[in-house]
Parts: C-alpha cells; sequence; structure tokens
C-alpha cells in the first residue's frame, strides 16, 4: 500500500488526476440521487440501478484500461456504497410493505433490521478486495490516541496532541448533535420512560453503525486516497462522500451535510494522523448514542 508521504502516481497526482477522481467521486454519491428525487419529487430505484451499473462496469474496465487502473480502488469503494446503500435502499424505500412494517413496529425492531443491512456495503468492500487489507493498513487498532496533530482549523492552528483534540472535539460534537436534535426531534412528556427499556439495543445499534460507517467512509478510502492525491484532497474526499450520504438523515437537508461533513473531516483527520480508528470510533458512537436515543423516544 502507499504511504502518506509516497509521490502519488502520474495519472492522478496532476490536476487532471484530482478533477477526475473528484468526478467519480460525486457522481458515485449520493449526490445524482438527491438531484433526482429534489428535482422529481419522487422516489425510484432506476437512478440507483443506473449508478451502480456505471460503476461496475467501470470497476470491471479498470484492470484492462491503463488510464483506468489507477482509480481501480476509487471505483470499487463507491461501488460498494452505491449498491449496499443508495441501490438497497432505494429498493426498499419503493415497496409499500417496509414503510408499512417499520412503522408498525418498536424501533429498536427497526433499527436492528437497518443495521444488518448496513453490513451489506462491508461485505461488499471485502468481497471486492478493497476492503481486504491488514488491520495496519486500515488502522482497525485502539493505540495512536495521543498522536500530534497537525495545526489547522481544527486544532485553531495550534500544535496539540488528540488526548487533548479528541476529547474536546468528542464534547463539542455531541453537543451540536444534542442540540440539532432537540429542534429536530423534540421529546415528549413520556419519552424517557420510552427511552429506558431501549437504552441497551440503541447503544449496540450505536456500535454496529460506528463500525460499519467507520469502516466504509474512512477505514477503506483512507488506506488509498492519501498515496494517490496527498493527504488534504483524500480528507475532503471522504468528508464530502460522508456528507452527502446524511441529506436525508438526522438533522435532514443541507444542515445535516454540512454537519456531517464537517464531523466526517474531523475523524478523517484523526485516523490519518493518530493511524487509530479510537478517536473516531469514541465520537462517532457518542453521536449515534444520541441520534439513535432520540429516534427511538420519537418512534410510533
Amino acid at each position: 500500500m502507499a504511504t502518506l508521504t509516497a509521490t502519488p502516481p502520474a495519472s492522478t497526482g496532476t490536476r487532471r488526476g484530482r478533477v477526475l477522481a473528484w468526478t467519480l467521486i460525486l457522481s458515485g454519491s449520493a449526490l445524482p440521487l438527491i438531484l433526482w428525487r429534489e428535482w422529481t419529487g419522487g422516489e425510484t430505484f432506476w437512478p440507483a440501478l443506473v449508478q451502480v451499473l456505471v460503476l461496475g462496469a467501470g470497476t470491471l474496465a479498470a484492470p484492462r484500461v491503463p488510464r483506468l487502473r489507477p482509480l481501480a480502488p476509487v471505483l470499487a469503494w463507491m461501488l460498494a456504497i452505491a449498491a449496499g446503500w443508495h441501490l438497497v435502499f432505494a429498493v426498499l424505500h419503493g415497496l409499500p410493505a417496509w414503510d408499512a412494517w417499520q412503522h408498525s413496529v418498536p424501533w429498536v425492531a427497526r433499527g436492528t433490521v437497518v443495521q444488518a443491512l448496513v453490513f451489506i456495503p462491508t461485505l461488499l468492500l471485502i468481497g471486492l478486495g478493497v476492503g481486504r487489507r491488514s488491520r495496519s493498513d486500515l488502522r482497525l487498532t485502539w493505540h495512536g490516541g495521543a498522536a500530534p496533530a497537525a495545526p489547522d482549523l481544527i486544532s485553531l492552528g495550534r500544535r496539540t496532541r488528540w488526548s487533548v483534540l479528541g476529547p474536546v472535539w468528542a464534547v463539542l460534537i455531541s453537543i451540536g448533535t444534542l442540540t440539532a436534535m432537540l429542534i429536530a426531534l423534540p421529546p415528549g412528556p413520556d419519552a424517557l420512560a420510552t427511552l429506558l427499556p431501549a437504552l441497551p439495543m440503541v447503544m449496540i445499534l450505536a456500535a454496529t453503525n460506528t463500525f460499519n460507517e467507520e469502516f466504509q467512509f474512512r477505514n477503506v478510502p483512507l488506506a488509498f486516497l492519501p498515496g494517490l492525491y496527498s493527504r488534504m484532497p483524500a480528507l475532503l474526499m471522504t468528508a464530502a462522500v460522508f456528507g452527502l450520504e446524511h441529506f436525508y438523515g438526522n438533522p435532514p437537508g443541507a444542515s445535516g451535510v454540512v454537519l456531517a461533513a464537517f464531523l466526517g473531516y474531523v475523524m478523517a483527520k484523526s485516523v490519518v494522523e493518530t493511524n487509530s480508528s479510537r478517536w473516531v470510533w469514541l465520537i462517532h458512537w457518542l453521536q449515534d448514542v444520541i441520534i439513535f436515543s432520540f429516534l427511538a423516544m420519537s418512534w410510533n
């Protein structure tokens, strides 16, 4: 695997190569589906199917086409996201039976099924080979939480360590998520009584969601993107994809994209700089516990 300091291949390190990568990544992200849905006002699985077919053809052709060969891992990553997220959930949302079922069961039952489905992109990444790397390459480790943080906006331009930066951003982001959820889904008078029995499962489902999303949006792409396009483009690419996937999340719309993209940047930065998943697992899990708790309290 290319290291963070390696010189990117000529076909990817050029301005043209970066533009091509951004075009591919945005085309394979949720952006085309968002534009289609907002423009037509309806839901259908056809745009997602077209996206998967095009990405699938590109993934098959990449090893045989010299100009596409450096993009092979990018294509495989986007194919897994498009097939495992976009197509699967587009098909489900188009089924009246799915909508009727998920609103007729407790949130824990619905959440358990959804979390089982969220494993699909993870399995696709492994099956396509791009996610079949060593734990160290994928940074699936707990060590390194005190590594130095490069000075930038996240660290207010100061030199510090992730042993300080991690807890600070965990608290700040959690406050932001809590505030957003209080506005979006204000709890009713019986909310606490509804939440307490579901809280153990909320914490477990938050952990599975954290692992899957971090594996799909951080661990796998950050194993190859920095070596292809250098550090900053890699962070921004993963943040953009993660943000767009949350357009219909909680909170929804442009605000959800901005918040998720910012969170994605912070977490990608921590993965790259600590060579571990310690802070992304903790920060992401806390946000999911907050979000899932509000969903459980408001589900009816």
